[in-house]
């Protein structure tokens, strides 16, 4: 090999090596946006297919590793996992009581500021294309919620939370579950 081919070959090596590590080195997103985009990915799309769901988990490219149970945790249903910025939950579990709706998808996080919850809740609905929503709010806790009909059989609804964290910060959640259907006859 020519010495001019090898120094291309290097150069291509060393910018691959300098890519990669910038990747692993850059700062993690923690807006809003961050949080939208991975509610979005790991819950809006999938829902309510859990296979589907295990495939975009298991094809991540944002950084998420699994938190692991505690023994007093392994009776209970999903698993949850983190990027360091937000908490990610999915549980798939049919054996649920019939109460308690499934899947169910929640992405949380911690955000340094307030943000304005009607404007983010109103971005949501034309992002995500939820449609009508309904939002209440008291003491600095606010919520919105959808229904939505999924593409498969049924309904699901996804709720949007903000509240002041007790560190200071502010705490978001976004929830995602399939509502049960009830017979008359149950």
């Amino acid at each position: 090999m020519n010495s001019s081919r090898s120094i291309s070959l290097m150069c291509a090596v060393m910018g691959l090596m300098s890519a990669t590590a910038s990747a692993q080195d850059a700062p993690l997103d923690t807006s809003f946006g961050a949080i939208q985009s991975v509610f979005q990915t790991y819950c809006v799309v999938p829902f309510p297919d859990a296979a589907a769901f295990q495939n975009a988990i298991n094809d991540d490219a944002n950084g998420f590793g699994i938190i692991e149970k505690t023994e007093a945790q392994q009776r209970q249903p999903g698993e949850r996992w983190t990027n360091g910025f937000i908490t990610l939950s999915y549980i798939d579990a049919d054996w649920m009581p019939r109460d308690i709706p499934s899947p169910q998808c929640h992405v949380t996080a911690l955000l340094d500021e307030p943000l304005d919850h009607l404007n983010t809740a109103q971005r949501l609905s034309v992002d995500l294309k939820l449609g009508k929503s309904r939002s209440s709010g008291r003491a600095n806790i606010n919520k919105t919620v959808w229904n939505i009909d999924l593409p498969t059989d049924g309904t699901a609804r996804v709720f949007f939370e903000s509240r002041p964290a007790s560190n200071g910060g502010f705490e978001i959640s976004l929830n995602m579950l399939r509502l049960r259907k009830h017979n008359n006859d149950d």
